[in-house]
């Protein structure tokens, strides 16, 4: 008699349990929270870029000073490393530009005579400091460092529409190069930035068997976009 009630006892507890666990919803999965990533800086990091640049290529002789809007696009590459020391960043960056940056004057010096001169940036270096501010992954900086670029300077001289003569230098020019921009963190490895660039340069005096001398000179500005990659 005992041991009947006590089955029945049991028999109704086990199904109240199983109607409990009907009637209840499971209790949900834990998940853990997504790790934000970091915004560290440190590191190593390559890029490309693409722009637009604009200025003056300065001729000067002993009789006259010649001075040639220059404009036209960039595209090149940099690559450079970090240290984040705080909020504060210090760093060096290189870079290469292709460009495509000239222009052209055309004066009469006498009568019937035509004049043209064509001044080209070809392509340019530039190699530095760099130093910003990091606020939550974007990044304020300024840099200043060497600058060296390939130009070349083309001279024609007509008359009545003949060719009487025509000169062309190819020139190195060497100088420093101002630098701001701003960098914003995409990912722990990816970043985009815009970055300005003034860029003096001096060619030197060129001199002739003859005596005669040209001092050349640059002063453009050039803007350019470019997206960096970074192993931290």
């Amino acid at each position: 008699m005992i041991r009947t009630l006590m089955a029945a006892i049991l028999a109704v507890a086990f199904s109240t349990a199983a109607m409990a666990a009907d009637w209840y919803p499971p209790a949900p999965a834990f998940r853990s929270a997504p790790v934000p990533f970091t915004h560290s800086w440190t590191g190593a990091y390559v890029g490309v870029n693409v722009g637009y640049g604009w200025g003056n290529g300065t001729t000067e002789t002993p009789y006259q000073s010649d001075t040639i809007k220059i404009r036209g696009y960039t595209a090149g590459a940099q690559a450079g490393y970090n240290w984040q020391v705080s909020q504060f960043i210090l760093g060096f960056e290189g870079s290469y530009q292709f460009a495509g940056l000239k222009g052209s004057e055309a004066t009469e010096p006498c009568p019937g005579c035509l004049s043209t001169s064509t001044f080209k940036v070809k392509n340019f270096w530039t190699f530095g400091g760099r130093l910003g501010y990091d606020i939550n992954g974007t990044l304020p900086y300024v840099g200043a460092g060497f600058a060296t670029a390939d130009v070349e300077t083309l001279s024609d001289l007509s008359f009545g529409g003949m060719a009487l003569a025509s000169s062309k230098r190819s020139l190195s020019a060497n100088g420093y190069y101002l630098q701001a921009g701003i960098e914003q963190r995409l990912s722990p490895n990816w970043s985009a930035r815009i970055d300005a660039k003034l860029l003096k340069l001096d060619a030197g005096r060129l001199e002739d068997s003859f005596g005669f001398w040209a001092d050349n000179e640059i002063e453009a500005k050039v803007i350019n976009f470019g997206i960096n990659y970074r192993w931290n």
